[in-house]
């Protein structure tokens, strides 16, 4: 209901150890910025609308993680709607490439070849004015993580 996630507010549940719970925000046209205790986090990201993120609530360089399973020939990273400044990294540390959607509707990079490597990519933020949205590629599962040391890995969805 309105209001639930609002500014000082604490939501809270009884929860059991090694039990995984799904709490689904549905917050399309608002933005906030949440902080979790006691638990691991990860973002669902709706393929045809992206992770939104509002430039209002990010103080610095922002890491985001995702996953991409073995497998693939080439996946594709599009950052669009908005302004946003931000660079992509490959499991093994190499920077593969930068998006840069200020002053154009979107950027992307099409990882292909050998450098497409299973594991954890980082995406780390640099500016975001306003908000902006990021879309990982289809093929590749829709969740971002803050943390890759308490990963949500899904291979097959």
């Amino acid at each position: 209901h309105a209001g639930a996630a609002s500014e000082g507010r604490t939501i809270s549940f009884n929860g059991k150890a090694g039990k995984n719970y799904f709490l689904n925000m549905p917050i399309y046209r608002a933005s906030g910025r949440l902080k979790v205790d006691g638990a691991f986090i990860a973002y669902n990201s709706i393929y045809s609308r992206g992770f939104h993120l509002d430039g209002a609530y990010i103080d610095g360089a922002l890491p985001l993680y995702f996953y991409v399973p073995g497998g693939l020939t080439n996946f594709n990273i599009i950052l669009g709607q908005g302004s946003g400044v931000a660079d992509l990294f490959s499991p093994d540390g190499r920077k593969i490439g930068q998006l840069n959607n200020i002053g154009t509707s979107a950027s992307n990079i099409l990882v292909s070849g050998k450098d497409v490597k299973e594991g954890f990519w980082k995406i780390v933020f640099h500016e975001v004015r306003g908000r902006c949205a990021i879309l990982l590629d289809e093929q590749l599962p829709q969740w971002i993580m803050p943390d890759p040391a308490s990963p949500l890995k899904i291979s097959e969805y």
